[in-house]
């Protein structure tokens, strides 16, 4: 079936869980109501990102073009980042 060992169900159940537990951080931060709540959000997104795409894409195992593209999606999001960063921190 799959090329993954055995162990990987319960690394996806833990990386799940990891997912699940800093997306509820971020929605307890946001009635918390403190003014950086917008750059923390995307820190914890980024962080969702990354966990996200090398456990379950298998980006570990996949073509080099496939993870040319993920780090580039990855850079894209840190330059959303600075853009957010760079609106609340001048208006």
């Amino acid at each position: 079936m799959t090329d993954q060992p055995p162990d990987a169900a319960a690394k996806q159940l833990l990386v799940l869980g990891v997912v699940l537990v800093l997306q509820y951080i971020s929605l307890g931060l946001h009635f918390f109501g403190f003014d950086g709540y917008s750059i923390v959000a995307l820190v914890i997104a980024g962080i969702m990102v990354v966990l996200s795409a090398s456990v379950f894409m298998d980006l570990r195992w996949s073509l080099p073009a496939t993870r040319l593209v993920a780090a580039l999606a990855v850079l894209y999001l840190a330059l959303l980042c600075l853009g957010v960063t760079g609106d609340v921190a001048f208006r």
